[in-house]
């Protein structure tokens, strides 16, 4: 039966100081490792931060501020629809596992976002144990990029899944038995869209980054010049992709469909644009370094590092096609908030060599205050959230 709910301001203060605990944790670790001597570090260590220990405590830390905390619309919103679907007969606005949780586990909002999110932070946690990088630099990188945004939507899970898959991919040519390992990576990409709708898009863009000649500075300049043509017949562009890449899902289909005709669209003023600048100038700074760097310059990375920026820059490429556009501005804010997920993985990876780089440090410190402008404005805005979501 659907009924109101609300948070409180302690629920969300709350969510905000564990968030700020995660921060603290990571720059003590990396402060510790930085400054031990070798022959008293276990000596000096706590538990809590020796590497194997710190890991596990990040992932607990990480499932409870998943599962309990409320750091956005999306945590009121998902009650609601919640609710809905448990004396429904089928599935309303969200795919059929999240119904399938809805019906068949006990009847707790908590419990089920556990099952949603909880487990996406498992699978955040394994991507980390599979990356060539620290634990500390990978999840202080995590939590500046990706936790407040991470656990509101649910397509979290379907994207850490697709990266994952995409990680197990890239390296099943060095396993011990590489089409066995090629297979499970491509079966756990298509598991991925079992948990949205969008997922199928996605999928396509990450495949087209494994074609040969992609990865490189010609096919930037190539796009870049092919913007302006695109820019205008977009919304004609992207039904017939749509078409092509869902037409055997129906589902799919209809919800692309919708966001293509949505009349959702997005007017801001001068304080809505600042804010908008300070949240995604730093993304801007890192991804145009860090594209110069790796296919302009040729630095030496990874394949995985290619795949996981060259990603990343496609869908904020496609963001930037649908922005401003006539079509529906949710279209180019949800490109955008996907393209981090990549980005972070790969950033995890690169920052380790590049620890000390001025403009990454600099691009960061810019992050933990963006963060911590949006934390303070959510303590603040708790009673119109409440207000916005009441019968």
């Amino acid at each position: 039966m659907f009924y109101t709910y609300s948070v409180s301001h302690l629920h969300v203060i709350l969510s905000v100081m564990l968030w700020y605990f995660m921060c603290y944790m990571c720059y003590r670790q990396m402060k510790i490792y930085n400054n031990i001597e070798p022959e008293n570090e276990e000596d000096e260590i706590s538990f809590f931060y020796k590497p194997h220990n710190f890991q596990i405590i990040m992932l607990l830390l990480g499932i409870v501020f998943c599962t309990f905390c409320c750091t956005g619309g999306d945590f009121l919103h998902y009650f609601q629809l919640y609710d809905m679907n448990v004396d429904s007969d089928e599935p309303i606005h969200y795919e059929q596992y999240y119904y399938f949780l809805t019906q068949t586990l006990p009847h707790s909002y908590y419990l089920w976002r556990f099952c949603v999110w909880g487990i996406a932070f498992f699978f955040v946690y394994l991507i980390i144990r599979n990356l060539d990088t620290d634990a500390d630099i990978a999840y202080l990188v995590f939590i500046l990029y990706l936790l407040n945004y991470f656990s509101n939507p649910r397509q979290s899970l379907g994207v850490v899944l697709l990266v994952l898959g995409i990680i197990k991919l890239t390296k099943a040519k060095d396993s011990y038995m590489p089409i066995l390992a090629t297979c499970m990576a491509l079966a756990i990409i298509g598991f991925s869209t079992i948990f949205h709708a969008t997922m199928y898009a996605y999928i396509a863009v990450a495949l087209l980054c494994f074609i040969p000649g992609i990865n490189n500075k010609y096919f930037i300049v190539l796009a870049l010049c092919a913007m302006p043509i695109l820019y205008y017949n977009i919304q004609h562009n992207t039904q017939i992709i749509a078409n092509f890449l869902f037409s055997s899902n129906d589902e799919a289909l209809e919800k692309t469909t919708h966001y293509l005709e949505s009349d959702f669209r997005v007017t801001s003023n001068l304080f809505g644009w600042l804010k908008i600048i300070i949240n995604r100038a730093p993304f801007v700074i890192i991804m145009f370094i860090t594209s110069w760097r790796v296919f302009f310059k040729k630095e030496e990375v990874s394949y995985l590092e290619k795949h996981l920026l060259m990603f990343a820059l496609i869908l904020v490429y496609i963001s930037i096609l649908f922005f401003g556009n006539n079509i529906s501005a949710f279209l180019s804010t949800r490109m955008w908030d996907t393209a981090l997920y990549p980005l972070a993985f790969f950033s995890m990876i690169y920052f380790r060599n590049h620890w000390e780089d001025r403009i990454i440090r600099y691009s960061l410190y810019i992050l933990l205050l963006s963060n911590t402008y949006n934390l303070i404005y959510e303590i603040y805005s708790v009673d119109k959230l409440n207000a916005e979501f009441a019968l």
